[in-house]
């Protein structure tokens, strides 16, 4: 009798579990790149589920690989616990980590790709983990829209270096150092960099314009130097700087606009910066 009790109870379990449904995912949403971590690239999202089940669910954790073609390119995970009621959607903050090391070039075409999502859901009934395992059509260039504005801006672009060249009549010869530094696990390319000097922030007037066709190539763990001369006349600028009776700094502002290929797709990207002119001993400097 015994062993039938047990029997009973096991079966009741396994019933149980397969009778629960795992959220369906519905969509991936709100990507923002957050760091690195590990080797890997972490962004926050929002994943929309669904709960099919006739009763409301709670999970107190979800954790899944995303794979590309049998590779592992990430993984997602939620873990806070949370309710969906039953028969509705639910959007729930996630982390992604994503492997740069394992992403294909292929996943950035203008098509979009069928992803593996696999995993489970870990929920306090029974305290049970329910597998799942989903074909999610994705593009992941909306990741990449988030990385590279964050990461290129903050961590890979820098203006190492503003300096007057020379001064001839009116003109100040003024060459500005920019560095790339990769540390992203893959290459990339700066194309048509362009610089542009305006009079004020509301960039009402151009005073100097630098455009540059070169490539430049950007090679994983490498650093690189790229100069940009820029002429600026003092007239159009403010003549009182030539007579001397300018009291305070002068402030202008310059913008970087260029366009960055990762894994053969471009993404446009515009990079403001001030720059400082001290009036007294002529010095500048740019923030």
């Amino acid at each position: 009798m015994r062993h039938i009790y047990i029997l009973f109870i096991s079966l009741f379990l396994i019933s149980c579990s397969n009778f629960v449904k795992p959220p369906e995912l519905i969509s991936i949403e709100d990507f923002e790149f957050l760091g690195e971590e590990n080797d890997k690239f972490i962004f926050s999202s929002n994943l929309v589920v669904l709960n099919k089940n006739n009763f409301k669910i709670k999970a107190e954790e979800i954790k899944s690989q995303v794979l590309f073609d049998s590779q592992v390119i990430g993984d997602f995970l939620i873990d806070k616990e949370f309710f969906i009621e039953k028969k509705s959607q639910k959007k729930i903050s996630a982390l992604i980590y994503l492997n740069p090391k394992n992403i294909n070039s292929s996943l950035f075409s203008d098509e979009s790709k069928s992803l593996l999502i696999k995993g489970y859901v870990k929920t306090p009934f029974l305290n049970q983990k329910i597998n799942f395992e989903y074909d999610y059509i994705f593009n992941l260039n909306d990741i990449m829209d988030s990385f590279v504005d964050e990461q290129i801006s903050k961590s890979v672009f820098e203006v190492k270096e503003i300096k007057l060249k020379k001064i001839i009549s009116t003109i100040v010869q003024v060459e500005i150092l920019l560095n790339f530094y990769n540390d992203l696990g893959f290459d990339f390319e700066i194309k048509n960099l362009n610089s542009v000097i305006y009079k004020d922030l509301e960039k009402s007037k151009v005073l100097a314009r630098s455009n540059n066709l070169k490539t430049i190539k950007v090679y994983d763990q490498n650093n690189i130097d790229f100069p940009v001369d820029l002429d600026l006349n003092l007239l159009s600028i403010s003549p009182s700087m030539l007579l001397g009776t300018l009291r305070n700094n002068l402030n202008l502002y310059i913008d970087f606009d260029f366009v960055v290929e990762v894994f053969d797709n471009e993404f446009p990207l515009i990079l403001s910066r001030k720059i400082v002119i001290d009036s007294k001993n002529f010095e500048i400097s740019i923030e």
